[in-house]
């Protein structure tokens, strides 16, 4: 008896209704099925009647399914029911044809065993005859079968169950489907249905091998599974080249690349179905990627080229083109023209309708993926933009705000600020959309995410533009730890919301946070961002242990640079003997441990010492005895310049080597600046003319001018004259040198060293050594290079002088801004408050020779004294510290008076003067101002943080730092090239005699430092 086939379809496909049946008439003919359609209607009878009587009549029910059949009330809302309705009751079989490509797998069709194969669209065939050969055979089979054509088996349910979990992505289900299918279709000796049910258990294990990535043990019981349903193909009737390729994909899914390539190369040369081919030769593609050569993928191109002939478009086209796109990116062969032929490929297959927009973004995001990890960031962005234009089309807030997000971030790591924000708006546009549409838990996800990702974009855009335009990158930086902020406050009030375990994306955005702190130079804060970053969840899971690492390292680091050495050390000592602490990491804190020990803590132990206390008291009792210790510091230079004098006509002998004065010498000069600080000053040169002129104004107001060379510097090797007697007795001091075993002839107590170290400008060393040399010799002037007192420069100037405002107490400090820095815009600008609390006329010599100035100032010590002590009692005034501004005035009227009587003594001296002597009167205006400390102004040389955590007890100085500001001195700051104290040895010998790239051995006081050999033969 025939087995009665309804068809129920749109009528707009009614040719494709007539391929069908003509391709069903051989099983007509032969009385194996009969077909009925609604043009079978007689006319003048009751349509609807006829068709209710076939549905329910008929044993097979084809739904011809379009965009045509979902739009047609009546085949998708009343006929494709009653049928559904029949097929659940196993009464007939429902079988979708799909004719276009559409979104079919939906509730309740997804449930269903499709045809063509796999659900490809008729359209989709090279000819849709191929297709619709396909069809009839299937219906012929079925047919055949017979006696269970009254209901589905329960094998085959299963088996449309187990598609539906593979849709929504639970292949823990689809196993448990498709091998309760197998163990049914055995008993049942339905061979057909084994296959099938054995075949999709393997690759659904697969898929949850992949997806959950289980333990070794329970990997190991998912690959016994798949070997055993493998095994059991292998005796059933099964094309070679299937088994074949089946065998591939599991040697794949195995690691075993090598017999993938085997197995995959069979199936590839015996088979004719051009499908199977694809899957074999992407196989064999992803193998090579697993042997980690994929350049040997290239010599596939030839017969990948082929095959895309064949299969021309859809799935499997759009998969290994995408493979060979990835391969080339493995191969370092891609290129522009290649990335366009892609998304030319994807935008046509979409357009066509001969591939579902949400399967080619699937594609899209591998192909995105790739190129990624290889950092062409440029294709990144073109890819990324095709897969925004297909998430847009699906209208999925969800994934379309993931892209957008993944969009922003590129084009800020491109430097594209402008295209950054674009994106992140529309990110935000969609995350919105969930919100309003009841979607609560994504929503949080989601918006937590996207406030994350905008702080690492603010960084990213200040780490691209911190040279070019160091302001903006500062904005970017509060910017970036403004979101993070608000990101870490929105999980901690949602954290109820927060779909699965967002332990380690809290950790991970705390570690975040800590680092956009630290660019702000907020140490401590950073610290306890860090702090949260490493909890006992990150720690105890190897999967996140290295952001454990990196928080509790960058922790020390931290609180080193934050003032809190100690607390540092303790942290490292905790690390040496956590569990999760790799044998590397455990090296690398030990180094640090030492480092702090040698560094820091034996600097900030000396500066709270006897001995320094001792220095600090006797200039405390005696102001004068600065200049002596000042001078005791020098002392080893100024016998190098004696004893190394220039020859006629051959320029000079004078070393560049300027931290030559004495290991420790930094740090004595501190202790006695501390013992009374008001008897000092700190200003700043960038040529000789900066310190000539800073000699002449200040030595007459202050015992010690200390000069902060901002000018140019250079470090390398030198081979030098090194005194003996350069430290303490016993001591071989300087800044990391070794010293040769021979004396130097004809110079008792010398000896040649060698170091790598710091250059000053020739004319700057010359001038120190001739010119300047008494008041140098003297204790009253002094110069140390800005980057060893602790002064950083960004692209636009110096960081605060941290040698005044922390080390010295920071009561004195001047600044060389022009006169347009008075102006409301600049005070506007800079973001601090600008005081003049009264300006003064500075007589001073302008053309006094140096040479003679130290004897000049030892004959006017009397006079000056009065004038000195008023301005140390202004400066010193509780009134000032407390901002009382008038308790201040009587202070400034009677130092302008003094400066008065100044000026009139300077005019006597210079009318006394030998004749041939002139000396001229010059004045600068000055002010007594107070400017606001910035709050975040971030350090950019490690050094500035490091004399900090020594600097000692007082951190905070208050908000207001008075100093005096020269108007009219000019030199304001527009540097591009940054200044630092490198110690980088030249060669391993130098770093195994113990130089280190942070060795900065002028700190120490007295010590011989790190690995210091007393003598060296050359």
């Amino acid at each position: 008896m025939a087995i009665e086939v309804f068809i129920s379809y749109a009528h707009e496909d009614k040719n494709f209704r007539k391929a069908l049946n003509n391709q069903l008439m051989p099983l007509k003919r032969v009385g194996l099925v009969s077909v009925w359609h609604d043009r079978m209607i007689a006319a003048g009878t009751e349509w609807e009647s006829q068709i209710d009587a076939a549905l329910e009549r008929c044993q097979i029910v084809l739904l011809l399914v379009s965009p045509n059949f979902f739009a047609s009330d009546y085949c998708y809302g009343k006929e494709a029911k009653r049928a559904l309705e029949r097929h659940h009751a196993g009464e007939a079989r429902v079988i979708p044809v799909i004719l276009k490509p559409c979104e079919w797998q939906i509730d309740p069709l997804a449930k269903l065993q499709a045809l063509p194969e796999d659900g490809k669209a008729v359209t989709s065939w090279k000819t849709h005859d191929h297709a619709w050969v396909q069809v009839a055979k299937a219906i012929r089979e079925i047919a055949t079968e017979g006696s269970k054509l009254g209901s589905i088996s329960k094998s085959e349910q299963l088996l449309e169950e187990r598609w539906t979990h593979c849709q929504a992505g639970v292949s823990e289900k689809a196993v448990e489907c498709a091998e309760e299918a197998a163990r049914i279709a055995r008993h049942e000796s339905d061979k057909k249905t084994l296959v099938r049910a054995l075949r999709s258990a393997a690759r659904d294990l697969g898929d949850l091998l992949i997806l959950e990535r289980p333990d070794e043990f329970d990997a190991k019981k998912i690959t016994t599974r798949i070997a055993s349903h493998l095994s059991e193909l292998e005796t059933l009737d099964i094309p070679e080249a299937e088994l074949y390729l089946e065998k591939a994909l599991f040697a794949r899914l195995d690691k075993r690349a090598s017999d993938a390539l085997k197995y995959a190369e069979e199936a590839e040369t015996k088979t004719d179905n051009p499908e199977t081919a694809a899957q074999a030769l992407l196989v064999q593609l992803q193998a090579f990627w697993q042997l980690k050569t994929p350049e040997a993928g290239l010599a596939l191109q030839e017969r990948i080229s082929s095959v895309m002939e064949k299969i021309e478009k859809g799935n499997a086209g759009l998969v290994l083109h995408a493979s060979w796109l990835r391969t080339l990116c493995k191969a370092a062969k891609s290129n522009d023209e290649d990335i366009r032929k892609f998304i030319a490929l994807v935008q046509g297959l979409i357009t066509d309708g001969q591939e579902t927009t949400a399967h080619a973004l699937i594609v899209v995001d591998e192909v995105v993926s790739e190129f990624g990890r290889a950092n062409e960031l440029e294709r990144v962005r073109s890819l990324l933009k095709l897969a925004l234009e297909l998430a847009l089309s699906m209208r999925e807030p969800m994934r379309t705000a993931t892209i957008a997000i993944q969009t922003a971030e590129v084009e800020a790591e491109l430097g594209d600020e402008l295209e950054a924000r674009k994106h992140l708006g529309i990110a935000d546009k969609w995350i919105d959309t969930l919100k309003s549409n009841g979607d609560k838990k994504t929503w949080c996800h989601r918006k937590a995410t996207a406030l994350a990702t905008r702080g690492r974009i603010e960084s990213r855009l200040a780490r691209k533009i911190e040279e070019s335009d160091y302001g903006r990158s500062l904005q970017h930086r509060r910017a970036a730890h403004e979101f993070l902020k608000q990101a870490l406050v929105f999980i901690d009030t949602h954290e109820a919301d927060l779909v699965g375990d967002f332990g380690p994306f809290r950790a991970d955005l705390c570690l975040q946070l800590g680092k956009a702190a630290l660019a702000l130079g907020q140490r401590l804060e950073a610290a306890d961002h860090f702090q949260q970053a490493r909890t006992h969840q990150v720690m105890a899971d190897e999967r996140f242990q290295e952001i454990a690492v990196e928080a509790s390292m960058r922790e020390a680091d931290a609180l080193l640079f934050g003032g809190k050495p100690d607390e540092a050390r303790t942290l490292l000592e905790e690390m040496v003997d956590a569990p999760w602490t790799t044998e590397r990491v455990r090296n690398d804190v030990i180094r640090n441990i030492g480092w702090i020990d040698e560094h820091v803590l034996s600097v900030k132990e000396w500066i709270k010492s006897e001995a320094a206390d001792r220095i600090r008291n006797s200039v405390g009792s005696n102001p004068e005895e600065l200049r002596h210790v000042v001078a005791e510091q020098t002392r080893p230079l100024v016998e190098w310049f004696r004893e190394f004098p220039p020859k006629k006509g051959a320029g000079h002998a004078y070393s560049e080597l300027f931290d030559i004065w004495g290991r420790g010498g930094f740090s004595r000069i501190v202790a006695a600046a501390q013992g009374y600080p008001l008897d000092s000053i700190s200003v700043d040169a960038t040529c000789v003319a900066d310190i000539r002129m800073w000699a002449r104004v200040f030595c007459p107001l202050y015992d010690t001018v200390i000069i902060n060379w901002k000018g140019p510097m250079e470090d390398g090797l030198a081979l030098v004259p090194m005194p003996d007697n350069l430290g303490p007795p016993g001591e071989f001091g300087g800044q990391g040198y070794i010293r040769t075993s021979d004396m130097l002839k004809g110079k008792d107590g010398w000896h040649v060293a060698c170091g790598w170290g710091n250059f000053l400008p020739k004319d700057v060393s010359e001038f120190l050594a001739t010119e300047a040399l008494p008041l140098f010799r003297s204790g009253r002037l002094v110069l140390l290079p800005a980057p060893l007192i602790g002064c950083t420069q960004s692209a636009i100037g110096w960081t605060d002088n941290l040698f005044v405002d922390t080390l010295l107490g920071g009561v004195v400090k001047t600044a060389g801004m022009g006169a347009g820095d008075m102006s409301p815009s600049s005070r506007k600008a800079k973001t601090s408050r600008l005081l003049d609390l009264s300006v003064v006329s500075l007589p001073y010599f302008d053309n006094v020779p140096l040479s003679i100035l130290d004897q000049v100032l030892n004959e006017m010590v009397e006079g000056l004294l009065p004038l000195r002590r008023l301005v140390q009692e202004t400066l010193g005034s509780r009134h000032l510290r407390e901002e009382r501004w008038d308790g201040l005035r009587f202070h400034f009227t009677d130092i302008r008076d003094a400066f008065r009587q100044l000026d009139e003594r300077y005019r006597a001296m210079a009318a006394s003067r030998p004749e041939g002597a002139e000396w001229r009167i010059s004045d600068l205006t000055g002010a007594f101002s107070a400017a606001e400390r910035p709050k975040d102004t971030p350090g950019l040389d490690p050094m500035t943080d490091l004399l900090r955590s020594i600097a000692g007890s007082k951190p905070d100085l208050g908000p207001w730092i008075p100093f005096w500001r020269l108007r009219e001195a000019g030199g304001q700051l527009n540097w591009t090239k940054p200044l630092d104290n490198r110690s980088e040895p030249p060669d391993e010998e130098a770093r195994r005699r113990g130089f280190s790239n942070i060795s900065q051995g002028w700190l120490f006081p007295g010590d011989g430092g790190p690995g210091m050999a007393s003598a060296f033969t050359f």
